[in-house]
């Protein structure tokens, strides 16, 4: 069929004879096919997808967390911790969490400060960018099963580019809260730093 060079595009995007991607790529299937054997595929290769559905869902990690052991000598210190890297979902975006346990900016000396820091992921080639939602993060009580603090970070367009753009390396460009807990909440004298 002749095909315009302006239309190819809007044409590849529906083409039958087009090599696309199985559907479940995100979940592990790897073989391409032609878009009108997608049905096909899907039905000869049904338990091989669930078989890797199941895989991805058993891979997902429960949220993850960083456990403040020793905060006072983390709070003098003025060290960061930060989290394993962790994905928003199968296929999604590649976070990690960073804690300051005496806090950052103008939030020094006086809170805790948290910040997600996006990293290069394996799926970054699929995904849209800037980076837009919100990360929840939760400081639980871990004396009580109660008082437990939530905090949302989010990124929008009010968000700077450096923080929400694509990664080609990890760095420290995070974004996130200054004053994400005040010590006071937890019962610590900011004076004495303890």
């Amino acid at each position: 069929q002749n095909i315009k060079h302006c239309n190819m595009e809007l044409h590849r995007q529906t083409c039958p004879k087009e090599i696309v991607n199985c559907p479940y790529y995100y979940v592990g299937c790897q073989e391409k096919i032609t878009r009108e054997d997608i049905d096909k595929h899907e039905e000869t290769k049904t338990k091989i997808h669930l078989r890797k559905a199941l895989e991805k869902i058993k891979e997902k990690k429960s949220p993850i967390s960083i456990k403040l052991t020793e905060f006072s000598k983390h709070k003098r210190l003025q060290d960061e911790q930060y989290s394993s890297g962790f994905y928003t979902s199968a296929g999604g975006y590649k976070l990690r969490l960073k804690l300051c346990a005496n806090g950052m900016g103008n939030g020094k000396d006086t809170h805790i400060s948290c910040s997600v820091n996006l990293m290069p992921g394996e799926y970054d080639n699929t995904l849209e960018w800037p980076f837009q939602g919100e990360v929840t993060v939760q400081l639980l009580n871990q004396l009580e099963d109660k008082n437990h603090l939530k905090r949302t970070i989010l990124f929008n367009d009010n968000t700077p580019d450096e923080c929400k753009n694509r990664k080609n390396e990890v760095d420290n460009e995070g974004w996130g809260k200054d004053r994400f807990i005040p010590h006071t909440d937890l019962g610590l004298n900011s004076s004495t730093n303890t």
